[in-house]
């Protein structure tokens, strides 16, 4: 059942508010270390998550792909820029040009491929050097080697997370 209430919401499971704060003053604090003038959540939902973690950042230019058009029309209106459509049909130049890249995909298999780790590797390409890249996922992706791997491949100074307590 939870399946199907899933696929039913388009994977859309919106990041808890305690969490959020968690996170943003992690970014907050991160942030000073790189340069992000630009930030991308492509699978936006709202957009909400997005403008909790730049908090009154008003230097940071944000944009959105949510695939449901009701809460891309919403998105529209909490972001400077948001479409509705998949960020697998999506095109943003130049590539590396995003300094947050906030990526909270659908949590599923497709075709006995991880959609998360799908995700990853097709949003990465917008991810600027030195950005900061935000990836929530359920631990049990880091279950499999291959995930583990192909992570630690293509990224430095990790540090993982667990969402708060009481949202867990």
């Amino acid at each position: 059942m939870a399946r199907l209430e899933s696929n039913a919401k388009m994977g859309y499971y919106p990041t808890p508010q305690k969490s959020l704060e968690i996170f943003r003053n992690w970014v907050t604090t991160t942030r000073r270390s790189c340069n992000t003038h630009y930030a991308l959540d492509p699978c936006a939902g709202t957009g909400s998550a997005l403008i909790e973690l730049i908090h009154y950042n008003y230097n940071v230019t944000t944009y959105g792909i949510e695939l449901d058009m009701d809460r891309a029309v919403e998105a529209q209106n909490n972001l400077e820029t948001a479409i509705q459509g998949s960020l697998f049909d999506a095109r943003i130049n130049p590539l590396g040009c995003m300094g947050l890249l906030y990526l909270n995909p659908p949590y599923d298999t497709a075709e006995g491929e991880r959609l998360e780790m799908k995700f990853l590797r097709h949003a990465i390409k917008w991810l600027a050097v030195q950005g900061v890249l935000m990836f929530l996922v359920p631990e049990y992706i880091f279950d499999e080697q291959k995930n583990r791997d192909w992570v630690g491949q293509h990224f430095d100074r990790l540090s993982a997370y667990r969402i708060h307590p009481d949202e867990f």
